[in-house]
């Protein structure tokens, strides 16, 4: 079961570059936990991002 997945993961699954996610990461915006030696973002966070981005996009 997958649970969360890596930052270079989640920055192409989002569209976005690897280092603008750790900017985000850095500032606070995007949660992740640690593993081990591996930093994860949670896949509903992932879910939290685009349903944002969906409604500023509404919103205009």
């Amino acid at each position: 079961m997958e649970l969360g997945i890596s930052v270079e993961e989640a920055a192409k699954r989002l569209g976005v570059s690897e280092r603008l996610l750790w900017s985000m990461v850095a500032d606070g915006e995007i949660a992740t936990y640690r593993l081990r030696n591996r930093r994860l973002v949670p896949l509903t966070e992932l879910q939290r991002i685009v349903e944002s981005a969906k409604e500023e996009a509404r919103m205009g």
